[in-house]
């Protein structure tokens, strides 16, 4: 699963992809429940990543299989600043091309994943990065 949500304003933009563990109905189920509460946390939250995952989880934990789990990148961009917060969830790394000087980073997103223990996302382990122009 992956979105873009823009916000009323339109001057911040948050990304999230993620991964709902097994295949079927039931991990279809989930991931369709699980992008239907990011839009709604977004908003009740004004774009934090670290609450709304922070409250992601904790109403996730509550309503899935006991052994499924969401794996999950959240990054907000802000282009007046050109800066990305990120804060992962058990997801895979990501790359960054710096064009200037023709490199790729590979960062890791870290964290352990959506939905495996109760008030796991208390401390606020979000970073950033500024894309160059």
């Amino acid at each position: 699963m992956y979105d873009i949500i823009a916000s009323q304003s339109k001057d911040e933009y948050l990304f999230y992809i993620g991964d709902v563990t097994g295949h079927g109905l039931i991990s279809g189920i989930i991931m369709a429940i699980v992008s239907s509460l990011v839009y709604a946390l977004n908003r009740e939250t004004g774009g934090d990543i670290h609450i709304l995952l922070q409250k992601l989880n904790n109403t996730v934990i509550a309503r899935i299989p006991k052994k499924m789990f969401i794996t999950m990148l959240f990054m907000k961009y802000i282009p007046s600043t050109k800066i990305f917060s990120y804060m992962g969830a058990g997801h895979e790394r990501f790359l960054i091309y710096r064009k200037a000087s023709d490199t790729v980073e590979i960062t890791p997103s870290g964290g352990i994943a959506v939905g495996m223990f109760q008030n796991m996302f208390e401390k606020n382990l979000s970073k950033e990065f500024t894309l160059e122009t």
